[in-house]
């Protein structure tokens, strides 16, 4: 049986939050996903821009919106190699949709699937509350205000209100992207 793991992530590559910042999100992520079987957050701000995947099937050109998708061949050896690369700060392409040259760092992906960051928290199988986590089925009775000590569903994002949170906190838009392991 897979793990879930969930990573929230700094909508903007580049952004470092102070050591304060962090720490106030690590606290308030802690909460929001407890309880789960291991946390793997610390504060720290990475040197270089890592690239935070899960099951993505599309690189969005960040100037004409154009979907490429990720299992086409020729994207495939286009991307797959920039994007897995050491040196995301300086990698560049050239788009096949538009011709502009952009840092691989400006792709987009469609929501909860990737994203690159200097700063991530994550942890194996949330928990979670409906005042932090939106389900699909609001009908399920089981998920209320209250703890559950069942795991989150995969692909079940922040609540409005939470990713407000986050960024208040923060001072950067954040993502919630998921992986399988």
């Amino acid at each position: 049986m897979s793990e879930n793991q969930v990573y929230l992530i700094t909508d903007d590559p580049n952004y470092e939050p102070s050591a304060e910042q962090r720490q106030k999100a690590i606290e308030l992520f802690k909460q929001i996903t407890s309880p789960c079987e291991m946390t793997l957050t610390d504060n720290k701000v990475s040197e270089k821009t890592k690239f935070i995947y899960g099951d993505y099937e599309h690189y969005i050109c960040p100037k004409c919106h154009t979907k490429h998708d990720r299992f086409d061949d020729d994207i495939e050896a286009l991307l797959d190699d920039k994007v897995h690369g050491s040196n995301l700060d300086s990698e560049t392409v050239t788009m096949p949709c538009c011709g502009v040259t952009i840092k691989v760092t400006e792709l987009k992906f469609e929501e909860g699937g990737a994203g690159f960051t200097r700063f991530d928290m994550s942890v194996y199988e949330p928990s979670g509350t409906a005042k932090y986590w939106e389900r699909d089925d609001e009908d399920d009775e089981e998920f209320e205000d209250e703890y559950d000590d069942d795991p989150l569903p995969y692909g079940t994002e922040l609540t409005e209100d939470a990713s407000k949170q986050f960024a208040d906190i923060l001072g950067c838009p954040v993502k919630v992207v998921w992986q399988r392991m």
